[in-house]
C-alpha cells in the first residue's frame, strides 16, 4: 500500500504484474487462484469502498480484467466496457446457463485479447480459469499487452 495526497490508503498499482478481479461471490476464491500464478489482485468487489478513481485506474492498467457476467453483477457492462476500450485483456466468467446479449458476444469476439470462461459451478470455474491462466498461448498475449502499454 502506498498513501496518496490524503490519510486514504490506494492499492499500488504499477509496481508489480496484477489483475483486476470482479467476480460476485466467488471472488476471493478466484483471488487465491490468480495469486497462484504470481498475480497481485485488485478486488473489484470493492469498488464501492474504493474511490471512483482508483477502481477505473484499475480496470484501465490492469494486467488482465476478470469479470464475471450475469444477473448478479450490476456494474459489470461499465467493467466490460472500460476495460474492453482500455485494450486490456479480459477473462469474462459466466455461469453456463446464462448467455450473454448478443452485442456484447460480438464486442468480444472483435477483442483480440478477450477469453470467456463458461462454467457450471465454483470447482469447474476454479478449473477453467487456472487452465487460462496457465496456457502459454495466453500467458504471450498478458505480456506483449503490457510491452506495448510501456512505450
Amino acid at each position: 500500500m502506498q498513501g496518496n495526497q490524503g490519510n486514504e490508503q490506494v492499492a499500488e498499482l504499477d509496481e508489480s504484474v496484477w489483475v483486476y478481479l470482479a467476480a460476485n461471490e466467488r471472488e476471493k476464491d478466484l483471488a487465491g487462484v490468480c495469486e497462484g500464478f504470481g498475480f497481485t489482485v485488485f478486488h473489484g468487489g470493492d469498488r464501492h469502498t474504493e474511490t471512483s478513481g482508483t477502481w477505473l485506474e484499475a480496470l484501465r492498467h490492469a494486467d488482465i480484467c476478470i469479470i464475471e457476467l450475469g444477473v448478479a453483477s450490476t456494474v459489470a457492462g461499465a467493467e466490460l466496457a472500460m476495460a474492453y476500450s482500455s485494450g486490456r485483456p479480459l477473462i469474462t466468467l459466466r455461469q453456463c446457463e446464462e448467455e450473454p446479449p448478443g452485442a456484447l458476444r460480438a464486442m468480444l469476439q472483435g477483442h483480440p485479447g478477450a477469453r470467456e470462461v463458461a462454467f457450471e459451478d465454483f470447482a469447474d470455474c476454479s478449473e477453467k480459469l487456472r487452465e487460462l491462466l496457465g496456457d502459454p498461448t495466453w500467458q504471450h498475449l498478458v505480456r506483449n499487452a503490457t510491452a506495448v502499454e510501456d512505450f
